[in-house]
């Protein structure tokens, strides 16, 4: 005895409203996306903007302590700035934004390379808003503050309000170049007898927007 199996075909109603569920559901993901977007960029901005606010405060306050050890000795400025993300010749839509606490001076003799290390650097290695990250990085290790050569010297550091990374570095350039590359070799002699220094804390973070305002470059107008 033959049993006959009776499949049932699926409505038209079914099969219409499967059709726009498929032709529905992308256009539910981009208004759900637009939505998520518009909700929460304020909040994720907001958030970003603290923690840049966060580090200027901190940094005006390593500024002020910097400032009243020299006492007037040396010349240090305070920058904010951010400068435009690009890939290839378009923008990211995101900001480079830098803090910087920095000074340059003219010396003739590795001992005063010493006293603008000795005086600045624990006031910064000390202060309780920083996190050292690693231990000072001595470029060239058998000139630093020995010869009076070409030489650097750096360390990391993470400022513990925003977590935004920070680097001290002091360097010795020459004053004049010879017109070659040479010149500014690790090592190599200064050349007049008299050296420029640039002593600076730089932190340095991509923001999502400019918070403290726009430059062409943050490397031109800040030491790296």
């Amino acid at each position: 005895m033959n049993k006959s199996i009776n499949k049932k075909k699926p409505s038209a109603a079914k099969t219409l409203k499967i059709i726009l569920i498929i032709l529905l559901t992308p256009v539910a993901l981009v208004i759900l996306f637009i939505i998520y977007t518009i909700v929460s960029n304020p909040i994720y901005d907001k958030l970003d903007n603290d923690r840049f606010n966060m580090l200027d405060t901190s940094m005006q306050s390593v500024y002020q302590r910097i400032k009243s050890v020299s006492d007037g000795a040396e010349r240090w400025k305070y920058i904010t700035t951010c400068e435009t993300r690009l890939q290839g010749d378009w923008p990211t839509g995101n900001y480079d934004c830098v803090t910087s606490i920095s000074t340059t001076k003219m010396v003739q003799s590795v001992a005063e390379l010493n006293i603008l290390q000795s005086r600045y650097f624990h006031v910064i290695d000390k202060n309780s808003n920083l996190k050292q990250i690693d231990q000072l990085n001595v470029e060239s290790p058998n000139d630093f503050g020995k010869k009076f050569v070409v030489s650097s010297a750096e360390k990391k550091y993470k400022e513990t309000n925003s977590g935004i990374e920070c680097k001290y570095s002091i360097m010795l350039f020459q004053s004049v170049t010879d017109g070659s590359s040479r010149s500014d070799m690790l090592g190599t002699q200064i050349i007049s007898g008299k050296a420029r220094v640039i002593v600076s804390l730089r932190c340095d973070e991509i923001a999502r927007e400019p918070w403290y305002g726009t430059a062409l470059t943050t490397s031109m107008l800040i030491p790296e």
